[in-house]
């Protein structure tokens, strides 16, 4: 019978649980540099500015809300 309490459980489950948030951070920052791109390319956007404080301000989470209320409604932002 396996010894439920051997570091070599521990490292692992350690190890797993940060290569795990590592990979959910960087797709965090990936969709937050998406999403503040598109904001940036769109030409007429009145709410533009409002936007950039919601970036700055909320991160990620400012980058959900902007992918549904706009990116999803609007469509991805022209040159």
């Amino acid at each position: 019978m396996t010894d439920p309490y051997n570091p070599l459980y521990s490292f692992l489950f350690l190890s797993s649980f940060f290569i795990v948030t590592i990979i959910i951070l960087i797709g965090s920052l990936i969709l937050w540099i998406w999403m503040f791109i598109d904001l940036l390319r769109r030409k007429k956007f009145e709410d533009k500015t409002v936007w950039v404080l919601v970036f700055l301000f909320l991160g990620v989470f400012g980058a959900i809300l902007y992918y549904f209320m706009v990116y999803r409604k609007l469509g991805k932002a022209t040159n």
